[in-house]
């Protein structure tokens, strides 16, 4: 993989050149897909090159125009559309045509298993991630994903979301939370109420934007979350368990 990687960029970054007479030039695209036309006069397209794939410059095509290939296309397109060396692209000649080809196919078939190689390593690096976040949410049973503060004038509203990591659904979920003021003196403590249902692995987002009326309180706390299942069983988290759990800070 670091081997393909490595011959990749040290061929791009020298453009591909062994000689004036062998030059090609790599390109990017304005457009999300690039028109490629049979001709340097644009009249016949004959395909696209997404954006996601490469452009090589071959030779120059007129006034307005490139032989270029890319996506297993050759043909022509417009230089208004590319982004390339100038400098560079002023030696382009149709000298050595047919091994340009060859040799923009080859690099781009480089290109594309590099490509390959770091999405399926990307692939079980997330799929891999995702196993232990099931597996610490499994052990949690609950975690509480987000805890913002919305302060205003005279007033202090929140927002919460949590995850349910227990097969059986939750039916009420109850948040006790503690007003501060700067110097850490408790100003109010109350506790409010989301309706579910919250299922398995599933999300419950609730805003309570009038929580507290008070000039003076500038941090909330969790003290406990409650929670009660659709089968009547009951299930207390108090602080300590939750900042265990809580993907951002509970301190605001």
């Amino acid at each position: 993989m670091k081997k393909i990687l490595f011959i990749l960029i040290i061929l791009l970054k020298i453009n591909l050149s062994f000689s004036q007479d062998s030059l090609i030039l790599h390109a990017n695209t304005f457009t999300e897909n690039l028109k490629v036309y049979k001709d340097s006069l644009g009249i016949d397209i004959i395909g696209e090159i997404p954006k996601s794939r490469k452009v090589f410059l071959l030779a120059p095509g007129g006034k307005f125009m490139f032989k270029v290939y890319g996506n297993d296309l050759i043909g022509y397109s417009s230089l208004d559309w590319l982004e390339y060396n100038k400098h560079e692209s002023k030696k382009l000649n149709h000298n050595n045509i047919e091994w340009k080809i060859q040799e923009a196919k080859r690099i781009d078939k480089l290109y594309i298993e590099a490509f390959n190689s770091k999405q399926r390593k990307d692939s079980i690096e997330a799929m891999n991630t995702a196993k232990k976040d099931l597996a610490k949410g499994l052990k949690d049973v609950l975690q509480v994903y987000s805890f913002l503060m919305n302060p205003d004038t005279y007033k202090v509203g929140f927002g919460i979301t949590v995850i349910n990591y227990n097969k059986k659904a939750i039916k009420y979920i109850r948040f006790t939370i503690v007003g501060y003021n700067d110097v850490g003196d408790i100003e109010q403590t109350k506790t409010f109420k989301g309706i579910g249902p919250i299922d398995f692995l599933t999300v419950g987002s609730y805003d309570f934007e009038d929580a507290f009326y008070s000039k003076v309180i500038t941090i909330l706390k969790i003290k406990n979350i409650s929670v009660e299942y659709k089968d009547g069983s009951k299930r207390e988290f108090n602080n300590s368990q939750l900042q265990n759990t809580v993907a951002i800070t509970l301190e605001y």
